[in-house]
């Protein structure tokens, strides 16, 4: 019961904390709202999914090890939270435009996968916590589940937290300056979190 608690607790700090997905998320809500930014939040538990199975897998480890691999990969996940970013920062005020395009589970999807914060963080979980289950197949799919229903908590709190927001992104004052600050803060987080993983 101890391991199943401070597991719930270190998942809820790595992956509650500010990073990439979280602004972004925060950025969804606060620019169309709880209910149209679901499925962003959908395709984002989905790329979640495949990185605690890629690393349980022991995919990430092996891919680390290739350092041609591992350099076109960030290259590749810093251009798209980059562009991510840009999108942020460049949506128009009125998101009830027809040009205004909606985020979709494929681009939470996306996002995750290619998220550096989230590989360091299901890698320190996974490398620091083992629950005291039998099979160790058993104990793997059930740490798995803690971290996605962690995952699903604090990423809803996050779009709902944006959604707060939606008044002042849909001020013709502020909506400008707001959406330049979260993509400002997007690319610091990703900045930290890429130099966090190579030191």
């Amino acid at each position: 019961m101890e391991s199943l608690v401070a597991l719930t607790m270190i998942s809820v700090a790595l992956l509650g904390s500010p990073g990439p997905v979280p602004i972004a998320l925060a950025g969804a809500g606060a620019s169309f709202g709880v209910r149209k930014g679901i499925p962003f939040l959908v395709g984002i538990l989905f790329g979640l999914s495949f990185v605690v199975i890629a690393s349980v897998a022991g995919i990430t480890a092996l891919i680390s090890k290739s350092e041609i691999i591992a350099n076109i990969l960030l290259i590749f996940s810093i251009s798209y939270l980059g562009y991510v970013a840009w999108k942020i920062a460049n949506s128009p005020i009125d998101s009830t435009t027809e040009k205004t395009r909606i985020p979709t589970v494929r681009d939470g999807f996306i996002l995750n996968l290619t998220n550096p914060k989230a590989y360091a963080a299901i890698t320190a979980i996974l490398s620091s916590f083992s629950l005291s289950i039998e099979p160790l197949s058993l104990a793997l799919v059930t740490t798995g589940g803690v971290i996605l229903a962690v995952a699903l908590f604090v990423d809803a709190f996050w779009l709902i937290a944006g959604s707060a927001l939606s008044p002042f992104f849909s001020s013709a004052r502020f909506g400008r300056p707001l959406r330049i600050l979260f993509a400002v803060t997007m690319i610091t987080v990703v900045a930290f979190s890429v130099w966090s993983t190579m030191n």
